[in-house]
């Protein structure tokens, strides 16, 4: 004790455990923190979720000092397993953060081998989706009412037995793998896994009607694996029938022929062909290449079933729809494959600058040009129409934005019922948007003449009926024929009694419902545009409904 208290005592004992500090603790301690060790790292930012690939990591030498235990310390131990959380470049890999199967949220997409394919169905109304009782591994069946158009509710063939593998809420959390029993979402979407032709169906149900699902089997998965084969086999007769179709078609349309006989044929057709674009580049030198014109030509002899066909004006109340309807009605017959002529009388208003964006006109000429002639020919009708770039089955005749019926000078009835003979000579099916003001506009007053049909349009308000009232005594003429005037209320919103309407007019042909898609694309200069909302469905019936009446088509 008597050592600890001299002062020379405590001062060796200092100095020795500070040399044993210097030259014994510290390199241990700077050897244990120089130590290196081999990690895995990310050279790039993955998402949750995703599977760890080769080409994602590498491995660096680091400091061993505080690393921690579970720490991934090579590519393979990474390779082919999934992460659960978000990582970002230069992070290295801890076991936590990965898994040997993917997260239960989207495991069964990593199932999918390129044979089947997996397609989400909207739920637009609660009982469409079975009342959100659905669940993976389900075995449904697919009802399609208004079956592609035709007015049949059916269960197709392709999609008796399908497999649902995932219900999601509008939320995005899978309502069969999350847990949300506090509050459970509503779902919003079904996955179904399906092969890709069922697929294909699947998209054109979904864009052009509502679907429903039936549970047809819920429980062993051996027994749900029965359903899923039986559908199979039905797919497999299907496109079966279909590949024997075929080959009879082409068979059917062969024409056999040998040594000379062929070489000799194949002339003739080589030259008739020749003769004709000859004929046809001097008749038109101003034509779009492949528009309806020169196809005219080819079409005589590829066609099997002549075209009905005629002269259709659509006339109406102001503010009736005329336009629209006329407009939806040639885009109906171009998508057909019809060769369509769209005449737009109107010359105060000219409707082409709200039809579509001025870069899908293929060449701007006037209707002012073809009836300020003494004389409509043909080759002028065919000079001054302008081209549908999307469709060249579709083609217009109509004055350009900023002029005016003061534009050109005036016209009698006699030019008017040439263009009209005429343009029906060019294309099987014209289509006449006529004015209201039939008292002064006479190319609409001569299309309801010389017209096959006349659709008369009313909207339902007083305005409408007032106009029609003022206006019947002049159709009450006989040259103004009453007999083919189909009467047709428009613009139908869910308010408006249109039975009131029927009971003004007498009989009524069509009902077109209002479309807030369509007025969108008014409004927008859209009008060509096609109609893809389910809300639009019934107002495209309709048109469909008239196409066949009127055309056949």
């Amino acid at each position: 004790m008597k050592l600890l208290k001299n002062r020379t005592v405590l001062g060796v004992l200092c100095i020795v455990v500070s040399l044993l500090i210097c030259f014994a603790v510290t390199p241990l301690v700077n050897a244990g923190l120089s130590q290196k060790t081999t990690i895995v790292r990310f050279v790039k930012d993955v998402k949750a979720g995703e599977e760890i690939k080769k080409g994602m990591l590498q491995e660096v030498e680091v400091g061993g000092y505080n690393l921690p235990e579970n720490v991934l310390r090579s590519i393979t131990e990474a390779e082919g397993k999934y992460l659960t959380a978000d990582v970002y470049a230069g992070d290295y890999i801890v076991a936590e953060k990965v898994a040997d199967e993917p997260a239960a949220e989207n495991k069964y997409l990593y199932n999918l081998n390129g044979e089947k394919q997996a397609i989400s169905i909207t739920i637009s109304s609660f009982a469409e989706g079975l009342s959100g009782k659905l669940k993976s591994g389900d075995i449904v069946s697919v009802i399609a009412p208004d079956y592609l158009g035709s007015g049949e509710t059916v269960i197709p063939a392709e999609l008796k037995y399908v497999e649902v593998i995932a219900v999601t809420a509008k939320s995005g959390y899978d309502a069969n793998t999350q847990e949300q029993e506090e509050e459970k979402e509503l779902p919003s979407t079904v996955t179904v896994l399906v092969r890709p032709e069922q697929s294909r169906l699947l998209a054109r149900l979904e864009a052009e009607g509502e679907i429903h699902l039936s549970l047809v089997y819920r429980g062993d998965s051996q027994k749900a694996a029965q359903f899923i084969e039986a559908q199979d086999l039905v797919l497999e007769e299907l496109l079966e029938e279909t590949t024997e179709e075929e080959e009879v078609s082409v068979v059917k349309n062969e024409v056999p022929r040998t040594g000379g006989e062929a070489d000799a044929v194949t002339a003739e057709e080589t030259s008739a062909d020749e003769k004709n674009d000859t004929d046809m580049e001097v008749e038109c030198l101003n034509y779009m290449k492949m528009s309806l014109f020169q196809r005219n030509l080819e079409q005589e002899r590829e066609e099997e079933m002549p075209e009905e066909g005629g002269v259709l004006a659509v006339w109406g109340s102001p503010s009736s729809g005329k336009t629209v309807v006329s407009v939806k009605l040639a885009e109906h017959l171009a998508k057909k494959k019809r060769n369509v002529i769209l005449i737009l009388a109107d010359m105060i208003t000219p409707p082409l600058p709200y039809l579509c964006a001025p870069s899908d006109i293929e060449q701007e000429r006037s209707l002012g040009s073809i009836l300020a002639a003494s004389h409509v020919t043909e080759n002028l009708i065919k000079k001054n129409c302008m081209f549908y770039r999307k469709n060249d089955y579709l083609s217009m005749v109509g004055m350009l934005k900023g002029e005016n019926v003061f534009t050109y000078p005036p016209y009698e009835k006699e030019q008017a019922a040439e263009l009209l003979q005429l343009a029906a000579q060019i294309a099987p099916y014209v289509i006449v948007d006529c004015t209201s003001n039939i008292a002064s506009d006479i190319l609409s007053a001569v299309a309801l003449m010389e017209a096959d049909t006349v659709l008369r349009l009313a909207g339902c308000d007083l305005k409408s009926i007032s106009y029609l009232s003022s206006q019947l005594p002049l159709l009450s003429d006989h040259k103004w024929d009453a007999d083919k005037q189909l009467k047709a209320v428009s613009n139908i919103r869910q308010q408006e009694a249109s039975s009131h309407m029927e009971q003004i007019l007498g009989s009524v042909s069509f009902q077109i419902p209002h479309s807030s898609e369509v007025e969108a694309q008014f409004l927008e200069g859209e009008l060509l545009g096609e109609l893809g909302l389910k809300e639009s469905r019934t107002f495209r019936r309709e048109i469909e409904k008239i196409s066949r009446e009127v055309f056949g088509v």
